[in-house]
């Protein structure tokens, strides 16, 4: 849920909610990816999505899940 909020997802408050580490639950291959394409912005504390991933979230949340 947190990439619906322009806040994004923050890694530390994702790992003590569900115990697991951020980077290792995604797929990092598509978030590379995802990334390169200007749609998801990445950074050691947060996953966010740009103005342009916003419009079709729903696909790279599927994208991102393993």
């Amino acid at each position: 849920m947190g990439l619906r909020l322009t806040d994004g997802i923050d890694k530390r408050r994702f790992k003590a909610c569900c115990g697991l580490d951020f980077d290792g639950f995604v797929n990092q291959e598509r978030l590379k990816y995802l990334c390169s394409a200007g749609l998801l912005v990445d950074t050691p504390e947060k996953l966010r999505a740009t103005r342009e991933g916003f419009l079709v979230l729903n696909e790279l949340i599927g994208q991102l899940c393993p």
